[in-house]
């Protein structure tokens, strides 16, 4: 996957791996060719909504965490 860099311009590169089990997600994603700033793997896990449409949930770091909404595009 890419996503946005935040702290310079352009894309960074991350491999995910996860498992779905009985409506939870987890899964670790750890950046590729990563500066300092991104060496360390985030692990998510979260539950799909009743409709199927979206999964909420939280991230951690060793010294940070929060939430993520994931949404199916339509």
């Amino acid at each position: 996957m890419t996503e946005d860099h935040l702290h310079k311009r352009g894309q960074i590169k991350a491999q995910i791996e996860g498992v779905f089990e009985e409506g939870t997600i987890r899964f670790t994603k750890q950046y590729i060719e990563a500066s300092t700033e991104y060496s360390r793997p985030v692990r998510y896990e979260g539950k799909l909504s009743a409709d199927g449409q979206s999964i909420n949930g939280t991230w951690d770091l060793p010294d940070d965490s929060g939430t993520f909404i994931m949404k199916r595009s339509n």
